[in-house]
């Protein structure tokens, strides 16, 4: 199964630096090693990120997208100083369960 998941801003602002970019990216390989997955595709703009993710079906992608979230946020604070509400997410997908 595919996934392309969004991560959005909370505030909308641009924040995406090479440094949070990259912070973020190694996040997602990180959990996507813990649930079995496979990140196909990263890239980011200015406000957002796109992720292309196949997971395999007894992978529940809302966990992984919020421990994707969770640890993406914690480290991306841990590098420019701000609190880890940087991240809200969202997900879109042809998948009926990626909502």
């Amino acid at each position: 199964m595919h996934a392309h998941i969004v991560l959005i801003s909370k505030y909308r602002r641009y924040v995406m630096t090479n440094r949070v970019s990259d912070e973020i990216k190694s996040a997602l390989i990180e959990v996507c090693t813990r649930f079995d997955s496979i990140s196909d595709a990263f890239e980011t703009e200015g406000n957002h990120a796109h992720l292309l993710i196949s997971y395999p079906p007894k992978v529940a992608l809302s966990r992984m997208v919020m421990s994707m979230k969770t640890l993406s946020a914690m480290r991306a604070s841990q590098r420019t100083g701000r609190k880890p509400k940087m991240l809200c997410g969202g997900t879109t997908s042809g998948h009926p369960h990626s909502r």
